[in-house]
């Protein structure tokens, strides 16, 4: 479902870039500056999507999907172009990071964590220009009815499957009751420890990558260590669980 709401979440947003691309081509330019709103959009989106653990992630992209698709509709209607490049440039920012987040939340749950990582930018890009042509025709042709109901026809597609996304990506991530026979987490911290032969610093680095991000200096600077320690720790942790990235470590902490 996730890649079927990215390819036609692409599908939109390629509209309105190309939209935005044949008005600077005809000779439209109102400067640089609103490429700034890419990054500051890029920022936003990373941390309003982190608000309650990405609970609300499903409802801003859909805010966002419904501003890019009123944009391609009144820049068919002759509205000011300012208005759709502002619209571009805010929306780029968060197409990006969920495509990102989200197949990076899914690579989780696959069997090659690290190639599902990526996916979601590839995904985009492959219908990006698989559509390019089309689209841009179609927009060229001045037939602005046509590309309106077009716009209108993926903004609907993209309503249900987003709401098939979203109801699912809930039922993951609401709490579950464990099964009695599960182990504690201290039981699980123990045989972790015990069958890959960790020590405890080991561990408590190890712990630290699993549940976040955090970099190796930030690693050190929470447990009160150098940083060169850090990285030694971490080395051992890659040789002594076979594993190849954090994810693969967190895959195999979690199924152990």
């Amino acid at each position: 479902m996730l890649a079927l709401l990215v390819v036609l979440m692409a599908c939109v947003f390629s509209t309105l870039d190309n939209a935005v691309t044949l008005r600077h081509a005809s000779g439209t330019d109102i400067g640089q500056w609103p490429r700034l709103l890419l990054a500051f959009s890029g920022l936003a989106a990373g941390f309003v999507f982190d608000i309650r653990k990405r609970k609300y992630m499903g409802l801003i992209m859909y805010c966002v999907m419904m501003m890019s698709v009123l944009s391609i509709v009144v820049l068919n209607l002759g509205a000011p172009f300012l208005i759709g490049l502002v619209v571009f440039y805010l929306s780029s920012g968060f197409f990006v990071v969920f495509f990102t987040a989200g197949f990076m939340e899914l690579s989780r749950h696959m069997r090659l964590p690290s190639l599902w990582a990526g996916m979601g930018r590839a995904m985009n890009n492959v219908s990006a220009a698989l559509i390019a042509s089309g689209s841009v025709a179609l927009l060229s042709t001045g037939n602005s009815l046509a590309a309106i109901v077009i716009a209108l026809v993926l903004f609907v597609a993209v309503s249900v499957a987003m709401a098939v996304y979203t109801a699912r990506m809930n039922a993951v991530m609401e709490p579950k009751e464990p099964p009695a026979s599960q182990k504690s987490d201290e039981e699980r911290r123990e045989a972790f420890i015990a069958k890959y032969g960790l020590t405890e610093r080991e561990w408590d680095v190890f712990s630290q990558m699993i549940s976040s991000d955090s970099s190796a200096q930030e690693i050190a600077d929470c447990l009160f260590l150098s940083k060169r320690t850090v990285e030694r720790h971490i080395s051992a942790l890659y040789e002594k669980t076979g594993a190849k990235s954090r994810i693969t470590m967190y895959l195999l902490y979690r199924n152990d």
